[in-house]
């Protein structure tokens, strides 16, 4: 919570521990437990919209920094396979390359269904716009008298 500074003031800290409880993963029961709140208070707060924005906003940092910790190990894993083609053991080498050219034919695989999958929402989006100019047409001409 530390970029929603405004949100958080307005939490206790009986509502930061909540919210630092259920990120961590605990049961809306447990959390509540060791927030040391009722369970029906930690219901409440969950209804609240500033408690909500408060716990969404703690969620999505904790994401985004798991992301990131992700794309960094990746980034490191993908160096080791690299520096493994440079073996000594030939086997090495080969499940190195092996996994580096499936890991390869993967994401090109992802990439072409990505580029599939746009061109596909373009054309009904497409035939939607052309659907609703259709029905505002009919729509037009049902209330003229000829």
């Amino acid at each position: 919570m530390k970029r929603n500074r405004t949100v958080s003031r307005k939490l206790n800290p009986k509502q930061l521990a909540l919210i630092r409880s259920l990120c961590d993963g605990y049961t809306i029961e447990r959390a509540a437990k060791t927030a040391e709140v009722a369970r029906s208070t930690a219901f409440r707060w969950l209804a609240n919209p500033i408690f909500k924005k408060a716990l969404d906003t703690a969620k999505t940092e904790i994401f985004t920094t798991a992301i990131g910790t992700l794309k960094t190990a990746a980034l490191l894993a993908s160096r080791h396979l690299v520096n493994l083609l440079g073996s000594q053991n030939e086997t090495t080498r080969r499940l190195a390359a092996v996994e580096i050219l499936e890991v390869n034919f993967r994401i090109r695989e992802s990439e072409g269904i990505e580029i599939r999958l746009t061109r596909l929402e373009k054309i009904v989006r497409g035939l939607g716009t052309r659907r609703g100019l259709a029905q505002d047409q009919g729509d037009a001409g049902e209330g003229q008298v000829s």
